[in-house]
């Protein structure tokens, strides 16, 4: 008998520069907001649309993993574990699996990508309304 973990909790590096980039790009929106700066708005709107599809894409992999996960340990947490001789397997019996954190994850990887897309439509409009800077 074996645990199989297909999936790793957000440390990969891919991760945490998508999560960095993300935090500077709502830095210059703030910035963008607080100046009126065109130059901060048009940043901000060339990197949202790119930062939304990879939050999008990595919250689908995080799901699906989570699934494949749920599949692979379903001999250990789900409910016809069979007992058998062996002390691991019986020892094993009584253990009681938790995806949630790791739905989390993937939930809210999807809906900071939605998010991200939705204000970059706010922040286009705010941009028609912006004069050019420095005047």
């Amino acid at each position: 008998m074996s645990i199989t973990c297909g999936w790793e909790t957000a440390t990969s590096q891919i991760r945490v520069c998508i999560v960095l980039s993300a935090i500077y790009t709502t830095y210059l929106a703030i910035q963008a907001v607080q100046n009126e700066s065109r130059k901060n708005t048009d940043t901000y709107l060339q990197t949202a649309a790119f930062l939304s599809f990879l939050l999008v894409t990595t919250g689908i992999f995080d799901i699906l993993s989570v699934l494949d996960s749920m599949n692979d340990n379903f001999s250990m947490c789900g409910s016809s574990f069979t007992k058998s001789n062996n002390n691991v397997s019986s020892q094993l019996n009584g253990i009681q699996c938790s995806f949630s954190l790791f739905w989390s994850i993937g939930v809210l990887s999807l809906a900071s990508g939605a998010l991200f897309y939705f204000s970059a439509g706010v922040m286009h409009s705010f941009r028609k309304s912006i004069a050019i800077d420095s005047l």
